[in-house]
């Protein structure tokens, strides 16, 4: 369902706002700073999340549309945790790495389309049984 609101150049803002801050450790992300004109309310910061809200309503999502974020964890090397995060169907997925101390590590977003490439490709190696150093490394069949 789309809404009335849609507005290009904030998103792109918003955008680079929202990766800025996934892509500083926690205890270094301030948010983005929101005043009004009026001084009648006390500025706030918005956090990476609210600025996702905002990027969802401003790419014409009524809110009807939003949903709980949809998030998958897996254990990964050094008792880390790699999780994929997607706020909302069919939008960026955000990939974080957690280390073994809890320290946040490096972030992704990954746009839908690229996202499902990744896993047609994943499939590919595997149905044809190609050798791929990541994915398949016994494959019988050599990359084309």
């Amino acid at each position: 369902m789309k809404n009335d609101y849609t507005d290009d150049y904030k998103v792109e803002q918003l955008k680079i706002m929202r990766n800025y801050e996934l892509n500083q450790p926690e205890n270094e992300q301030y948010g983005a700073h929101l005043t009004h004109w009026s001084g009648a309310a006390h500025p706030i910061n918005l956090d990476a999340e609210a600025l996702s809200v905002l990027i969802r309503h401003y790419s014409g999502e009524k809110q009807s549309t939003f949903g709980a974020p949809q998030v998958l964890t897996f254990a990964v090397n050094n008792q880390g945790t790699l999780q994929f995060t997607q706020s909302i169907h069919d939008h960026d997925v955000v990939v974080t790495r957690t280390e073994h101390n809890g320290a946040s590590g490096h972030v992704d977003i990954i746009p839908p389309c690229e996202f499902v490439m990744l896993l047609n490709f994943w499939r590919h190696v595997k149905m044809n049984d190609i050798r791929n150093d990541f994915i398949n490394p016994n494959g019988k069949n050599k990359e084309e």
